[in-house]
């Protein structure tokens, strides 16, 4: 019922000059924490590439065949560089609701994120700057992870930006940009996110940012064409990123670009990527009901190659599997503080 509320809201006359971003939609992903032993994440992420290609090639997936079309693997093994700030009430409600809000950066490669923090050249400037909410997370033991994500991206290829209306650019001051995230508003827009997580408080409370995550991200991409694909790499079928990441409790925006972070964490992250799966969700037909199963039967595959491949090379495997933002407010105790 909220999400239709608001989609009416979004569609009216009135609305549309308002609210920028983009709507809610289902993620639906499986996570996998773990801890390194013997062997090096670049090591571990080799192995998992090659895993995936034998999976790919062993012709045990079923959505190719039934499409008559090939799977095929994209991606690379130098991460790119993530620098998020959660944000959250004093009360923590946000935690204790199973939300996130945050403000996220990308970098090419780490050695542009530390370059940048030294040099501020235009060369290391951060490609990607989003604001971002994830509401309504459920985790089975298995580590099925489902939410509502909304986006409100500083890029021409998403609402409300576009070549008539363009975006602000790089490097998107952290000052300013925390200061959007912390209001819900970017000039005339209302940032569709923060509704998501306004809505949903007891009260109104300001938020604000608690802790700081740094991550380094190798992503790989499993590619089907098919009917459903959409947006700018419509053949984009599966996700799998392999994280490792470190926080720091958020005091200022000086003490982030000190390396004065956390030991590493370790998650793989294997989504159903909305490049499909958004259009798909939609059709009703025959094709598409089967072609549900088909996708939800492979993307119980992959996660049992990886998982084994994990297994193979002597990982230990968390008990249980947590959002990032979960995993470090424990490990910060900042709850006891409270």
């Amino acid at each position: 019922m909220k999400l239709l509320v608001l989609i009416i809201l979004l569609q009216s006359p009135s609305a549309k000059s308002h609210f920028g971003g983009t709507e809610p939609r289902q993620e639906n992903e499986y996570k996998i924490n773990f801890e390194i032993n013997n062997t090096s994440i670049d090591s571990l992420t080799e192995k998992i590439q090659r895993s995936l290609f034998e999976l790919l090639n062993s012709k045990k997936l079923n959505a190719d065949r039934l499409l008559n079309s090939n799977y095929y693997l994209t991606g690379k093994l130098i991460p790119y560089c993530y620098l998020d700030y959660y944000f959250d009430t004093p009360d923590f409600q946000l935690f204790n609701n199973k939300m996130i809000y945050r403000l996220r950066y990308r970098w090419k490669t780490e050695k542009n994120f530390n370059e940048f923090s030294k040099f501020f050249r235009k060369k290391d400037h951060p490609i990607r700057a989003e604001i971002q909410a994830k509401t309504e997370i459920s985790v089975t033991d298995e580590g099925y992870a489902s939410s509502y994500e909304s986006r409100f991206e500083f890029r021409k290829e998403s609402s409300p930006f576009s070549k008539e209306n363009p975006a602000p650019t790089s490097p998107w001051p952290v000052k300013t940009y925390l200061n959007y995230t912390t209001k819900g508003k970017f000039k005339k827009y209302n940032i569709i996110p923060y509704y998501e997580i306004k809505k949903r408080l007891t009260s109104n409370i300001e938020l604000s940012p608690k802790v700081v995550i740094k991550t380094l991200r190798r992503r790989f991409h499993i590619n089907l064409k098919n009917k459903w694909g959409n947006g700018p790499n419509p053949n984009q079928a599966y996700i799998i990123t392999i994280d490792s990441f470190r926080y720091q409790n958020f005091e200022n925006i000086s003490k982030v670009y000190l390396d004065e972070y956390s030991k590493s964490f370790y998650e793989v992250e294997i989504e159903f990527e909305r490049n499909t799966s958004t259009i798909l969700a939609l059709d009703t037909s025959p094709d598409a009901k089967i072609a549900k199963v088909y996708f939800k039967n492979d993307h119980d595959m992959i996660r049992k190659n990886l998982l084994e491949t994990l297994v193979e090379n002597s990982v230990n495997l968390s008990g249980e599997n947590l959002s990032k933002y979960k995993k470090v407010i424990l490990a910060s105790r900042m709850l006891k503080k409270i």
